[in-house]
């Protein structure tokens, strides 16, 4: 998905990508708030800057968290940790969950 391709979008709500997408670039659902949710595969490997999860202030002159965005990712995926980065709340699933509880207990 290309740089700023859904920016400014105010009724974007939900989006749905397919598992073979790779890169969703920079600012590419900035400025999206009613997009509050969004699930994003393990195929992805790149995740721009402010990709999604973020708006623009009152000025227009820097980007700040949207409040409220919350990310579904596999666990230690390049979406989980683009989540991590930017202080996103996530709710995480995929094999490799289970590895990270395991390691943790035992």
């Amino acid at each position: 998905i290309g740089s700023a391709a859904f920016y400014f979008n105010k009724s974007l709500s939900e989006i749905s990508f397919g598992s073979g997408i790779e890169t969703i670039s920079s600012g590419a659902f900035l400025d999206c708030p009613s997009l509050m949710n969004v699930k994003v595969p393990a195929s992805v490997k790149e995740i721009g800057e402010y990709a999604f999860g973020f708006e623009s202030n009152a000025d227009g002159t820097e980007a700040v968290k949207l409040e409220g965005f919350k990310m579904k990712v596999d666990a230690g995926s390049k979406a989980d940790e683009y989540a991590k980065t930017n202080g996103i709340a996530c709710e995480k699933s995929g094999a490799d969950l289970k590895k990270i509880v395991k390691s943790h207990w035992t």
